[in-house]
């Protein structure tokens, strides 16, 4: 065999299995992605019901390239004692669901990086094209800040470090996080509105 094939090293890379196979609660009708619902409400619809077509292979190559600069900080971090990575988050908002079975909107994610000594939470984005911290990063990190309260009652320290060329380290305000927390809320809302409205097959 040789190994010195660009389509045989491209699909090394691209083989990763998918979110929905690692975590298949995502599939549930009423089970929203905080990342998707971070960046806008079209996206979690058009995916829920199935209307995005996704290049699987762009996708995993680029969440492959992300992956390892987030295990590498990871790794380095874990010489610190109290921190834990890709911890799965839950936030239970009731709602009632006029043509679907349930009594809530289930918002799912993972946290990158919380240390429970320190009380900080780390949510680590990375892109080839900018530095900046972008609003739905924001959204992102403040609905974990939300539910890690749900759990711990603790007000942590959440921080957004953007990766590119160098890196960038914001720390949120605490008007931030509500303001990011709210903003999720709403979209979720919005989103099941939108998905109830749509007759079952």
């Amino acid at each position: 065999m040789k190994f010195l094939d660009e389509k045989f090293l491209l699909s090394l890379m691209t083989e990763a299995p998918s979110y929905v196979s690692q975590y298949p609660r995502i599939n549930e009708y009423n089970v929203f992605s905080i990342s998707k619902l971070s960046w806008n409400i079209k996206d979690q619809i058009d995916w829920k019901l199935g209307w995005r077509k996704v290049n699987h292979e762009w996708t995993n190559l680029r969440m492959a390239k992300g992956k390892i600069i987030h295990e590498y900080l990871q790794n380095k971090l874990d010489r610190y004692a109290g921190w834990a990575f890709e911890q799965e988050r839950l936030i239970h908002i009731p709602y009632r669901w006029h043509n679907r079975p349930f009594t809530e909107i289930v918002l799912m994610g993972h946290i990158d990086g919380i240390n429970y000594l320190t009380q900080e939470i780390l949510e680590i984005k990375t892109s080839d094209y900018s530095d900046k911290i972008q609003s739905w990063h924001i959204n992102q990190a403040s609905a974990y800040w939300l539910a890690e309260i749900a759990i711990s009652k603790i007000d942590h320290d959440t921080g957004i470090y953007k990766i590119n060329s160098n890196g960038r380290l914001k720390i949120l305000s605490l008007d931030e996080k509500l303001n990011g927390a709210t903003e999720i809320y709403k979209r979720a809302i919005k989103c099941a509105q939108v998905l109830d409205g749509v007759k079952s097959q």
